[in-house]
Formats: structure tokens, C-alpha cells, sequence
């Protein structure tokens, strides 16, 4: 709604706007002691796991999915999973390798 300070006042059109595409990423399970599950990676798809320090413990390249990010020769504890394409931050997902 816009209002003059006569108060007449008119009503705009409504309009909806998409900021880029919503990517629709799966990883399963979350709390694991093997492979992590990947779905919907259709691009070249950058995958950084972190540990609870921040740390870069693994990384990887994959094209397109479903595919596996093994995990199982890792500590348990909490992890961060990240996905970048072109530098720029597409999905994260907190992992829990038991």
C-alpha cells in the first residue's frame, strides 16, 4: 500500500522473485559410522567435511550423485559438511560420526 499525504492511496502489484535456484541436496544418514549417502548433486559440487575445531579434516570433488563420502576411518565426534560450487556455499548439513 503507498499513501500520499492526501491520503489517497493506491495498492501495488504483487510480484514474486526468485533468488537463484534452491538446490535440494540429501545426505543420510546423519548420525553414522561408515558412508555418508549424497543425493541430488547434478554439478561439479566441491564437499568439505570440518571437524568440531574448524578444522578441514576431508575434501573431495564430486560431479553428480547419488554417491558415498566415506567416513568411517574418522574419529567420532561432531562434523560440519559443506557444499561449495564456484566458491560459493550451496548446503550444510551437521554429521555425527559415532
Amino acid at each position: 500500500k503507498q499513501a500520499d499525504l492526501d491520503g489517497r492511496f493506491v495498492y501495488s502489484e504483487i510480484r514474486i522473485i526468485k533468488f537463484g535456484e534452491e538446490q535440494q541436496f540429501k545426505v543420510y544418514p546423519i548420525i553414522t559410522q561408515g558412508p555418508l549417502h549424497i543425493e541430488g548433486i547434478t554439478e561439479l559440487v566441491k564437499i568439505k567435511l570440518f571437524n568440531s575445531g574448524g578444522q578441514l579434516v576431508k575434501t573431495t570433488s564430486v560431479n553428480n550423485s547419488p554417491g558415498a563420502f566415506d567416513i568411517s576411518n574418522l574419529a567420532a565426534g561432531m562434523y560440519w559438511l559443506l557444499f561449495e560450487r564456484n566458491g560459493e556455499l550451496l548446503f550444510t548439513q551437521k554429521i555425527i560420526k559415532q
